[in-house]
């Protein structure tokens, strides 16, 4: 999916090689135009060229992912693996609304404040200015989805008194022993490490 929809695929050229270096030529210099008057020669310009060499590598990198992100990926797929086998009741009528929508200058200012104080490094002091700042902006547009986003965040990395991962505590630099190595589903043949 990466490699099909990502940005740099879309606007990058690929150039086939046959082996792991492959000399490509490039255009340095061209044609240049420029004014003349009446009786004056014009001045020759060539397009000129040189080689650039490409050598194949390979890339890689280590990337530690947010244990809150990939716990939410297991998660959703346990749920969705339930909800298939699951037998529904007949759907019962039900109500529902849009939550109101920030204005520019709010989610602006969520934004800013997001950077400020819920970023790679963090403290319990910013944590709660973040969480001020969404209880003041909660009225103006309740449930707005960038706003519980906001806040939820916030309030998690402030119940987790403790660096680990992206999540750094600048007032909690050490990483806590896990409390939980795995969970184990009732039948021994469903175990997920």
């Amino acid at each position: 999916l990466v490699e099909e929809f990502g940005v740099f695929p879309q606007q990058a050229k690929r150039v086939n090689m046959a082996g792991d270096t492959l000399v490509y030529a490039r255009r340095t210099g061209g044609l240049t135009a420029r004014p003349v008057g009446e009786n004056v020669e014009v001045t020759a310009s060539d397009v000129t060229f040189d080689n650039v060499e490409l050598t194949a590598k390979i890339w890689g990198v280590a990337n530690r992912t947010s244990n809150s992100l990939l716990e939410a990926v297991v998660f959703a797929e346990r749920i969705s693996r339930r909800l298939m086998s699951a037998t529904l009741d007949a759907p019962a009528a039900s109500e529902a609304s849009i939550p109101s929508a920030l204005t520019d200058q709010r989610l602006l200012q969520l934004r800013e404040a997001m950077s400020a104080h819920c970023g790679v490094v963090r403290e319990a002091s910013g944590l709660r200015k973040l969480l001020d700042l969404c209880a003041q902006i909660e009225p103006e547009a309740p449930g707005a989805p960038a706003l519980t986003a906001a806040r939820l965040i916030a309030e998690g990395a402030l119940a987790r008194n403790e660096s680990r991962g992206g999540h750094f505590r600048s007032d909690f630099p050490g990483t806590a022993r896990p409390q939980r190595q795995f969970i184990a589903h009732p039948s021994p043949e469903h175990v997920t490490p």
